[in-house]
């Protein structure tokens, strides 16, 4: 890649190569199914804050415009996350059982297969079902929330939002 980078307008301002090993790596790990938010990724470089970020979001959108679309997993619908891409790390993350972690990407599943139109990114889906998930194993909701945002990196605020949208279909999801 790096070599394809030189008529890439901005590559200068890019002060090392980091960043685009991890936009490379999230578009691989998106089309393989397993995908990585941009915070654990910006987590493996030296710059790890918000600029990391971006910066790692600019040069994944350049490289999948650079590919085409499907060869970036983009064009067969691979390289759309849902929540079920998410599932089975962030159960680990929060520490749930096995029987509470098949519970929870079970109801991912069904999410997925429902007509339930729930209008968040993959990743915030899947911090709402686990949090959905420990709290009918019976922990206390703000503990949840807190638990499963500081493992997630989801914030607390959208994870609240995303809990209140399935909460009603909790009975289709969990039954």
């Amino acid at each position: 890649m790096e070599g394809a980078w030189s008529g890439f307008r901005g590559w200068s301002k890019v002060r090392s190569s980091e960043p685009l090993y991890a936009a490379c790596l999230s578009i691989a790990c998106r089309s393989k199914g397993s995908p990585r938010s941009l915070k654990e990724l910006a987590s493996a470089t030296a710059e790890r804050g918000a600029a990391a970020r971006v910066e790692i979001s600019r040069l994944a959108k350049h490289i999948r415009r650079r590919l085409g679309e499907e060869a970036a997993g983009r064009a067969t619908g691979v390289g759309v996350v849902r929540a079920s891409g998410y599932m089975r790390r962030f159960c680990k993350l929060v520490g749930m059982g096995d029987g509470e972690a098949t519970a929870a990407m079970e109801a991912a599943r069904r999410l997925e297969e429902s007509d339930l139109e729930v209008p968040h990114n993959g990743e915030s889906v899947a911090a709402g079902v686990v949090c959905l998930g420990l709290e009918r194993a019976g922990a206390e909701r703000p503990d949840v929330v807190w638990a499963v945002a500081a493992a997630t990196g989801v914030s607390t605020a959208t994870i609240n939002n995303v809990c209140r949208k399935l909460r009603p279909h909790a009975e289709l999801l969990f039954g």
